[in-house]
């Protein structure tokens, strides 16, 4: 009998939540995109493997096939864009992404022929470009949660997405993110037509046309250009914009006076808002940098958020830092050794931060609300693609809760530090923190560059800190002073 209950159970199973058919997705109260490749070819690419002293696997020879999208919801048409005639009607496709792109079902690029709004229910601009997010980014509420922490920080635009299926030549692909892209038109408000926008980017070595890296960040890091596009780009445009980096660069190490060259409240606002996501990845995470036009009344500032798949993870950030806040593949472990710099991004900590964990919940609850039966559905239809555990759509909601409830107290004390710097002639850590065993390294100035564990100190001078004087207090569980000394790191 108990072999017989296994047997019907997987056989139901089988009917109940194998690969679905379009009436199937039909069902579902998610917009339903479908591609039709001409002769139906699948879009197709090459891995290509990092060089030495790189990282990450990436994609090439991935060319865009031809042919038509439409979108349906439930019964109803909602676009069509009709075959493709090449500048008139259809659109393109490829695959897109590093990462991204091996996962069972890869992300898309799509470009039309004639701008158009894909989005269903939403009033945004038309354009001719928009990406397919797959799985990776679909099986959480990151993103839109990301894109309300980005606007309560500033951040200059903030990409459209919304929760789509997607069938490519008659075949179910999975839950996707449809999504805005970063470009120069959904960025015109920013930057000029004379102006700039780049990518601090792991993956440069993978471009084919023009990159360059620069002397303070890692050398896995290179520079690589959303805008110009590369024919408009000649060695005039290409020599301005690498000299100005490099002579930020310099204005850093000889400590000096960085607001002549970046708007400093716009960085701050950026890493502010990766540090309350507690974003994961550093290096694979996009850096887009803008400059306005070749004046000295244009500074660089940062772009939006964009990679956001490992934020909100309590089991990896809950008490720490977003990891770009430290690590050397960006300017931030330099940057919050100004000042300046610190005091733009604790303003901007003291203008949100009551308001951040409710603006943030309500995102999550009307995505369950809204779009929550319809997600799980999705998902299981997923889970017959690739195998892997999906989460209800009341667990993502659960798991923004959660994060916020742990990771903001932790962020109030720690940067309750950084306003009250612990120094010789402060010997008690500031009053309402919970300090447990500490040790505090500092700069030459006083200022706190890092608060850590005593078993986590040696980890960091491997890492984290450029050369120079530090000054080291470790202190006992009560907040006082046990021990100092100077370190030098050559």
């Amino acid at each position: 009998m108990r072999n017989l209950f296994i047997i019907l159970f997987a056989l139901y199973s089988s009917f109940a939540f194998g690969l679905p058919s379009e009436e199937d997705l039909k069902t579902i109260k998610l917009p339903l995109i479908h591609v039709v490749t001409v002769d139906s070819v699948d879009p197709s690419f090459e891995v290509v493997s990092p060089p030495e002293g790189c990282f990450g696997s990436s994609i090439t020879n991935n060319e865009y096939e031809k042919g038509r999208i439409y979108i349906t919801l439930g019964d109803s048409l909602i676009y069509d864009s009709g075959d493709f005639f090449k500048d008139s009607t259809g659109c393109k496709i490829r695959v897109r992404g590093n990462g991204s792109a091996l996962e069972v079902r890869p992300s898309y690029k799509i470009k039309l022929e004639k701008k158009a709004n894909l989005f269903t229910g939403k009033e945004v601009k038309k354009n001719k470009d928009f990406l397919l997010l797959n799985n990776f980014s679909s099986k959480s509420f990151n993103r839109p949660i990301g894109n309300c922490v980005g606007k309560l920080c500033g951040l200059p635009w903030i990409p459209e997405y919304q929760f789509v299926n997607v069938m490519v030549n008659g075949t179910y692909h999975g839950l996707y993110l449809l999504s805005e892209m970063v470009e120069y038109g959904n960025l015109k408000h920013e930057v000029s037509k004379s102006g700039y926008i780049l990518n601090n980017d792991a993956y440069w070595w993978n471009e084919t046309d023009s990159t360059f890296q620069t002397s303070l960040l890692n050398k896995a890091m290179g520079w690589t250009f959303k805008y110009p596009e590369m024919e408009d780009l000649d060695s005039t445009r290409f020599n301005y914009i690498k000299n100005y980096i490099e002579g930020f660069e310099q204005e850093i190490m000889s400590n000096g006076d960085i607001s002549k060259w970046i708007d400093i409240e716009s960085f701050a606002c950026w890493v502010l808002a990766h540090d309350i996501l507690g974003t994961f990845d550093s290096g694979g995470s996009n850096m887009y940098v803008l400059k306005g036009d070749t004046t000295e009344q244009t500074k660089l500032k940062m772009g939006p958020l964009w990679d956001l798949d490992s934020s909100l993870h309590i089991w990896q950030l809950k008490y720490k830092w977003s990891r770009i806040h430290s690590d050397r593949c960006f300017y931030y472990v330099d940057l919050f050794k100004f000042p300046e710099f610190v005091s733009a991004y604790i303003n901007k900590w003291n203008e949100i931060k009551d308001t951040i964990e409710g603006e943030c919940l309500q995102v999550a609850d009307s995505l369950y609300e809204n779009y929550g039966t319809a997600i799980v559905q999705s998902r299981r239809y997923v889970y017959e693609i690739n195998k892997e555990s999906y989460n209800t759509a009341y667990e993502d909601k659960y798991a923004v809760k959660r994060w916020f409830s742990v990771h903001l107290p932790w962020m109030r004390e720690e940067i309750e530090t950084m306003e009250n710097p612990l120094t010789s002639e402060n010997k008690q850590i500031p009053s309402g923190l919970k300090s447990g065993d500490r040790v505090y390294v500092l700069d030459i100035y006083g200022r706190v560059c890092k608060v850590v564990r005593p078993e986590e100190l040696s980890l960091l001078f491997d890492s984290y800190f450029p050369k120079g004087h530090y000054i080291i207090c470790h202190c006992d569980k009560n907040g006082q002073i046990v021990k100092t000394e100077k370190v030098l790191i050559e």
